[in-house]
């Protein structure tokens, strides 16, 4: 796989960008129009993320020889125009992933928003808050993006704020300004704890 210069990208060829940095790398700053799909996702979201009929170009963080056939062997099936490096992006040209804390997102009183919980049903052990809540597993959000209001704020929560992220990603593509809930929803259940101890106190 050749490394690529960020003057590769142009308007007029058909390409993905795929983000590969963790999420919390990508939450501080990312280049507009990718993706945050983590390696340790690929393999279970990269169908209802990704476009198979659209090449990859890879932004990784540095140039590692088992990175890039960790990249290769996971991503077969999906062509590959190379990668980039991430330090190479001019800074002028990077956005950042709003978030917030989950006290914060609890203590919200107003109804313009929505939260959308990204897990799958099966693994909803912790249920999300009900207030404006949204149920769309990450791997059907890219499908169903267009049935989302895009005048209210999108709340993005998850188990640990991983797949919300990916979430966001899809979301600032599709030129909405998505809020990753910090922590995913262990930290809203602990909030919710620690709430419910201080009314019964």
């Amino acid at each position: 796989m050749n490394k690529l210069s960020y003057q590769t990208l142009t308007a007029d060829q058909p390409y993905q960008l795929v983000d590969i940095r963790q999420a919390s790398q990508f939450r501080q700053a990312f280049v507009p129009g990718s993706i945050n799909l983590t390696l340790n996702n690929f393999s279970n979201y990269a169908e209802g993320v990704l476009n198979r009929d659209e090449a990859i170009i890879w932004i990784i963080d540095q140039t590692d020889s088992s990175l890039i056939q960790t990249i290769e062997d996971i991503s077969e099936g999906y062509s590959s125009i190379g990668f980039i490096e991430f330090a190479a992006f001019p800074s002028d040209m990077l956005q950042s992933v709003a978030s917030i804390p989950a006290e914060d997102f609890l203590a919200i009183n107003h109804t313009a928003y929505q939260l959308i919980d990204v897990r799958q049903q099966a693994e909803i052990t912790r249920p999300a808050p009900k207030k404006n809540l949204l149920s769309i597993p990450l791997a059907q959000l890219k499908s169903q993006i267009n049935q989302l209001n895009h005048e209210d704020k999108q709340y993005l929560l998850c188990g640990s704020g991983n797949r919300a992220t990916t979430a966001a990603s899809l979301l600032a593509r599709a030129g909405m300004q998505p809020v990753v809930i910090e922590g995913g929803m262990k930290a809203v259940q602990a909030c919710q704890s620690i709430q419910a101890t201080i009314s019964e106190d």
